[in-house]
């Protein structure tokens, strides 16, 4: 799984954390991050919902920072 997140994150997005959750099926995965901005969002958002990896991908918890760059969370229920 993380081979597969690496190879499927742009350059211009950062992960902190990641949490994977499995109780008797499919899993959840929650990443949180830094992408430097709105546009990297939207392209990693896209690149992301193209993969039968993820299956009901959102991305939430949006903060500007000083930077520019947003910090957001990522959540999807893998099968």
């Amino acid at each position: 799984m993380l081979y597969l997140l690496h190879n499927l994150t742009i350059k211009r997005m950062q992960f902190n954390t990641l949490s994977y959750v499995s109780e008797n099926g499919p899993g959840v995965l929650t990443v949180s991050g830094q992408v430097q901005n709105y546009n990297a969002l939207a392209q990693q958002h896209d690149i992301f919902s193209k993969s039968e990896f993820f299956k009901n991908l959102e991305f939430s918890s949006f903060n500007l920072v000083d930077n520019g760059a947003l910090l957001v969370t990522t959540v999807d229920d893998l099968e």
